[in-house]
Order: C-alpha cells, then structure tokens, then sequence
C-alpha cells in the first residue's frame, strides 16, 4: 500500500508529460504547416516574376528598350534565385515525413523542430528572390517611362 501512491502519482505524471508532448507537438506542426501555406501562395508570384523576367529580357533583345548587355546576366541571376527557391518548396515538400506523429513522442517533436527551420529557411529563399525580381522590374520599368 505503501508503494501504491507513488506508483499512481508517477503514472499520472508520466501520462501529463506524454499528452503535454502530444499537444506540443500537434502545435509545431499547426506551425510548421502554417509556414508551408504562407509560402505555397507565392508560388504563382514566382512564376509570374519569371515570366515578366522573360519578357523583359525579350524586349531588350528585341530592341524595344534599351539596356546594357549586362542585364542579361542580372536577370539570369534573378531567374536563377526564383528557380531555386521553387526547387527548395518541391524538395521540402516531397521530402517531409507525413507520418511525424508514428514516431516516438522526442523523436516526432525533434522532427518537426527541424522541419519548422527547413521550411523557415525555404519561405526566406521565396520571401528574398521575389523582393529581388520586384525591385528590379519596378526599377527597370521606372527607367524606360
């Protein structure tokens, strides 16, 4: 009898400390998911940008605006950055372990602490590439008014 409250008390407590696991970890990924979404709406912008990057380049070479030669190699660069940033979200994606929560309880949380960096990593690539292509196109665009 004796030993019968310690024994409830730690069952009880190892019970708190696994359902406080759990709901830590429903919680990284609510935000790694989160983080995911945010960066999954700009992949039409970065198709976008690519092509109005595209057809910039096209007018130069048609002549319709006038620009050094070495904007070809600015807008490969942009084209370049856009490029990898989209890659990064395929591989991300194709890459994440749906199945996180099968995982022991550490080992599922550890996962997704280190897949909320990834994603961060992947949405600042986007966030940095687009801000890039835009400011460019807008200052290409204010050149030739």
């Amino acid at each position: 009898m004796k030993y019968l409250i310690p024994v409830l008390a730690f069952i009880l407590l190892h019970g708190c400390t696994s359902s406080a696991n759990k709901e830590n970890g429903e919680e990284l990924f609510k935000t790694v998911m989160h983080i995911h979404d945010e960066a999954m709406a700009q992949m039409g912008e970065i198709q976008l940008l690519k092509k109005q990057l595209s057809d910039y380049s096209a007018k130069v070479l048609d002549g319709e605006v006038e620009a050094g030669q070495e904007v070809f190699k600015t807008i490969g660069q942009l084209q370049s950055k856009l490029e990898q940033a989209d890659d990064m979200m395929m591989d991300w994606m194709h890459n994440f372990d749906t199945k996180w929560n099968e995982k022991a309880e550490q080992e599922g949380i550890a996962y997704l602490k280190q897949e909320e960096k990834r994603i961060r990593e992947v949405k600042k690539a986007m966030d940095e590439s687009i801000a890039a292509a835009q400011q460019f196109l807008q200052d290409s665009n204010q050149d030739h008014e």
